[in-house]
């Protein structure tokens, strides 16, 4: 009798259990089956000494879900951040500047601490969820679902982490809350809410020009390189320029010399390419332009310049004098006197356009 209460307990334990993670696996199918899902998402940050909360939101799109991988773009006030063809990409208006990874490796460990990758409804989605109960929200009634995301020691003090999940009736995620506590006491509370749904099965493939007259810069570079300041001597190089032709710094006497760092992948510098090897583009004697794409390979630029004018030296393949000139982006201009001494230095923004052609005009002012 005894044991026939028990496995009838049990049997009524297994179909609650059933019963309340079949909301949970309606909204994996829900996501999976989606070829693009569209949402914003709002995240609450508090500071427990000052009980300010700070706000911001995103919208996101995902793009062809499929074996956790996918496509996304992402848009808040004055960023966004996109992941197409294998490549992230972060764009930032202010500095008018998009920034990606050098490294391949580097982007891939550093993509494992997006907040996309950790707290977006697709990953959260993968962890193994345990239902508590269902709730009241804002009026709206949700399936409510925790576990504990790490436990450890610090100081003789326990810290430990719970991810929560609130599942709308329309089998979506609504709210995500990290919530800490010391020695069980709870400490802060991260609260991401989604809304603005949109889920589409229509077929579409993600297409997105960076913008054009935006310079490139690298993150491994930013934090190591900085540009040459004014008034510095500017290091000798010894070159062989793309037409084969023996190029050294020392060696261009007798007026100033413009050296220009440049990315095939950069927009803006495709932007300056076309200013200064357009036919009409023509300076005095006494200046001289070297414009160096040292991190693309010479078979890169010879077929990258297949199809336009060479008005001036092309250097490819030299990432050691990029080194040496602290260039962490693109594009960077210096006008070096004819002493070697650096007069002139701009670094990546929409100056460089304006300056170039003032040269014309005005090549004998500086």
């Amino acid at each position: 009798m005894n044991k026939l209460i028990i496995t009838f307990f049990a049997f009524l334990n297994a179909l609650f259990v059933f019963a309340n993670n079949g909301k949970l696996d309606k909204a994996r199918e829900k996501y999976s089956k989606a070829n693009s899902i569209s949402y914003r998402q709002t995240a609450f940050y508090p500071n427990p000494d000052t009980d300010e909360i700070k706000s911001f939101s995103t919208h996101y799109k995902i793009y062809n879900f499929h074996d956790n991988k996918y496509d996304f773009h992402s848009k808040s006030e004055k960023q966004e951040e996109l992941y197409q063809d294998d490549v992230y990409t972060e764009i930032n208006h202010d500095e008018k500047a998009y920034y990606q990874y050098e490294n391949m490796q580097n982007q891939v460990e550093e993509m494992k601490s997006f907040r996309l990758s950790l707290y977006g409804p697709i990953a959260l989605l993968k962890h193994n969820w345990n239902f508590v109960n269902d709730t009241v929200l804002d009026e709206k009634k949700f399936s409510h679902y925790s576990f504990v995301e790490s436990e450890s020691k610090y100081e003789n003090k326990t810290i430990k982490i719970e991810f929560h999940i609130y599942i709308s009736a329309d089998n979506s995620i609504s709210q995500f809350k990290r919530k800490s506590y010391v020695d069980n006491k709870l400490g802060q509370t991260v609260t991401y809410k989604f809304d603005n749904y949109n889920f589409s099965n229509k077929k579409s493939n993600f297409n997105y020009s960076l913008p054009e007259n935006y310079s490139l810069k690298y993150f491994e570079r930013v934090e190591n390189l900085q540009t040459l300041k004014e008034n510095t001597s500017a290091p000798n190089f010894q070159v062989i320029d793309i037409a084969g032709k023996r190029i050294s710094l020392e060696s261009l006497t007798g007026g100033r010399t413009l050296l220009l760092f440049s990315s095939t992948n950069c927009g803006y510098s495709k932007a300056i390419s076309d200013l200064i090897n357009d036919e009409n583009y023509k300076l005095d004697d006494e200046i001289k332009i070297i414009n160096f794409y040292g991190s693309d390979s010479k078979e890169n630029i010879i077929q990258y310049f297949k199809k336009q004018s060479k008005n001036y030296p092309i250097i490819a393949n030299r990432k050691d004098i990029e080194k040496e000139y602290g260039i962490s982006g693109y594009p960077v201009l210096y006008l070096v006197n004819e002493s070697g001494i650096i007069t002139k230095t701009i670094d990546g923004s929409d100056e460089i356009l304006p300056f170039l052609k003032k040269l014309l005009t005005n090549n004998k002012s500086k």
